[in-house]
């Protein structure tokens, strides 16, 4: 085989393994939920090949949609306070990612308004 040939395929071996990376799970949130107020966390989590996803939480006092599997679900929250959990999984491994909310309470007037609109 070739020098370039050799060097072509060693280096086509090499970017099939670079990215290859175990799941790292997290998501943001803009802003506090609040009682009955949707919202959708973004889903920040890293890792090749394809992610599948589960969401949890706790208590399960809660609505997700269109599924606890979804990337990106909604997610519809009572009062109280809740531990919402996203779960990264890969052939690589799984990775979680918590965060905790205290004290859920009404959404304010505007915000109410405005989803109305």
């Amino acid at each position: 085989m070739g020098k370039k040939l050799q060097l072509f395929c060693l280096a086509l071996l090499g970017s099939l393994f670079i990215k290859a990376q175990a799941p790292v799970a997290g998501f943001t949130l803009a802003g506090q939920p609040c009682i009955n107020g949707a919202f959708e966390p973004t889903n920040t989590s890293t890792g090749s090949p394809t992610l599948t996803f589960g969401w949890s939480i706790v208590p399960a006092t809660n609505t997700i949609l269109p599924s606890a599997t979804a990337a990106n679900p909604t997610i519809t929250l009572g009062s109280g306070n809740y531990t919402i959990t996203l779960v990264a999984t890969n052939s690589l491994g799984t990775s979680s990612y918590s965060q905790a909310f205290t004290g859920v309470t009404t959404c304010p007037a505007c915000l109410d308004t405005i989803r109305m609109i």
